[in-house]
């Protein structure tokens, strides 16, 4: 995406979600990086549930952890709608009314819920490993991702003092 977003005319990394990426012509890239890295996900899944399979974060983490892998492919099957300017020929208004983009959310949505939920699960499980590092890293990126999410969609809202870093 990184690529694809400093190459795309128009597309603000600070400004829009990465899943504006995912409209025009070229939108098949996003789309592909999304269901690759999805795919990707899931068999690390496969082999945390492999792994841990007796600890009391073998079922709930692997789990949820599955849950962000379907959830990236089907935010790649399903493309966004157009979003505040982007593309440039579309208006500055939130305009999403095709199935496609309430799709596109409704799968986006165990990504931005089921990632947190898991890293608080292996901050946990770290902490009774004696792996203090890894437990705070887990607990700081359970309690941050959500923060930072509220922050964007209310940028995304077109909020004045979030608008210009939202994408960020």
């Amino acid at each position: 995406f990184f690529i694809e977003g400093i190459t795309r005319i128009g597309y603000d990394s600070f400004r829009f979600p990465i899943s504006s990426l995912s409209i025009g012509p070229h939108g098949w890239i996003q789309r592909v990086s999304f269901i690759v890295s999805g795919l990707c996900i899931f068999f690390f899944a496969i082999g945390l549930r492999m792994n841990l399979r007796f600890s009391r974060a073998g079922v709930s983490g692997p789990l949820l952890i599955g849950l962000v892998a379907i959830g990236l492919i089907g935010a790649g099957i399903f493309s966004t709608d157009p979003l505040f300017g982007y593309p440039s020929t579309m208006p500055m208004i939130f305009q999403q009314y095709s199935l496609h983009g309430r799709l596109h959310n409704a799968f986006s949505l165990p990504v931005f819920i089921g990632l947190p939920i898991a890293s608080f699960i292996f901050s946990r499980r770290f902490l009774g490993l004696r792996k203090l590092g890894w437990s705070i890293y887990s607990l700081l990126s359970a309690l941050t991702m959500p923060v930072f999410f509220i922050l964007a969609a209310i940028g995304f809202d077109q909020n004045p003092a979030l608008v210009e870093i939202a994408g960020l």
